[in-house]
């Protein structure tokens, strides 16, 4: 039966390439010292650098997906947290998702059910509501925290804040705070 290479110790492929330190369980990859379980360094430049690329090869729109699962716990079926692209078109384009798995604590990892947030291709974000129709689309209440004042011009037009000293809510037109009512 062959199982295949085996070795023990640390090991630096092509001058750095890739190294996996086994003396510290850690891989580097573009490094030759990890900081971390997984170290992934790029080369330099002050252009928009892609350190890693997650790809489901699917032609489907609308049940292609990828992402990132995050898990606190020894058993990878208790993840409770995702970062998820889900693609909706025939082109590639698609939404972020935020997925957290509520409910009863126990196995079963995150779905596009459970999503909490989502950025939509066009800009459009959802909380609780995975298909927002305006910029920013809450599905249940919103709040704001009492404060007594707040600076109202130009930068602050168009902001909401709730005065808590006469139970408020005040709007900036630019210049001045105005009740709603």
């Amino acid at each position: 039966e062959d199982k295949g290479d085996t070795a023990t110790g640390n090991y630096i492929f092509d001058s750095g390439t890739l190294m996996i330190d086994a003396d510290n369980d850690k891989i580097g990859i573009g490094t030759k010292i990890p900081n971390t379980k997984l170290h992934i360094k790029t080369s330099g430049g002050n252009e928009l650098k892609y350190a890693l690329e997650l790809q489901n090869p699917s032609n489907t729109a609308g049940d292609t997906s990828t992402g990132i699962l995050f898990g606190t716990d020894t058993n990878s079926s208790y993840a409770k947290g995702a970062l998820v692209y889900q693609r909706n078109s025939t082109s590639g384009k698609g939404d972020f998702h935020f997925l957290q798995k509520g409910g009863i604590d126990g196995p079963g990892n995150p779905e596009l059910s459970n999503s909490v947030l989502t950025i939509k291709t066009g800009g459009f974000v959802g909380i609780g509501d995975k298909s927002p129709a305006v910029k920013l689309d809450v599905d249940g209440l919103i709040r704001t925290a009492p404060r007594t004042s707040a600076t109202c011009d130009t930068t602050t037009e168009g902001a909401i804040y709730y005065k808590s000293t006469d139970n408020t809510f005040y709007g900036c037109n630019s210049t001045d705070w105005v009740a709603l009512s």
